[in-house]
């Protein structure tokens, strides 16, 4: 199901009780492949405890993120809690992002995209077999193939765990 995302993608303006406007900038934009059907879906995350305590100011963020999503082409807006995205989905977010920021040899990039190069899907382990025949050691295989999933370079179904049989495509266009 999942293709791509980002985090805090944009800020929308809402309308208050009072009428007033606001801002508001929702968690998340979701780039899905649904059915063979592209989709672009904004995301809010949040804990259900929130949900109930702050319902009152909430409530006009999400209805301005419902008609922001309609009337800018978005399929959908959806909240989600701490329930929705426990187990392999928030493991594997929590694994890729630890290694968003970090510092990966340029080259190593260049040839790990290669690999994925004209829509090539390879598992984890063949990534991590050509690269080790490449004299790269399996760590520094990790944290590259990490960053380039938290960076959206590289895809990978977040929905499932991550193993050496998880499938693995480029994500940017070159």
């Amino acid at each position: 199901m999942g293709v791509s995302y980002e985090e805090q993608p944009l800020t929308l303006p809402y309308l208050d009780a009072d009428e007033k406007p606001h801002k508001y900038t929702p968690d998340t934009r979701a780039y899905l492949r649904i059915d063979g059907h592209d989709e672009q879906w904004l995301y809010e995350v949040k804990y259900r405890v929130d949900l109930w305590a702050e319902w009152h100011e909430l409530r006009w963020k999400f209805r301005g993120a419902i008609r922001y999503c309609r009337e800018n082409g978005f399929d959908r807006f959806k909240i989600l809690t701490e329930k929705e995205i426990r187990g392999p989905k928030l493991d594997n977010i929590k694994r890729v992002l630890k290694k968003r920021s970090a510092v990966v040899d340029p080259v190593l990039v260049d040839y790990m995209l290669g690999l994925l190069r004209g829509g090539l899907i390879l598992d984890v382990r063949t990534v991590l077999t050509r690269l080790r025949d490449q004299g790269v050691e399996e760590n520094e295989t990790n944290v590259a193939l990490s960053h380039l999933i938290a960076t959206h370079k590289i895809g990978m179904d977040l929905d499932v765990p991550f193993t050496y049989q998880t499938e693995l495509w480029r994500l940017d266009p070159n």
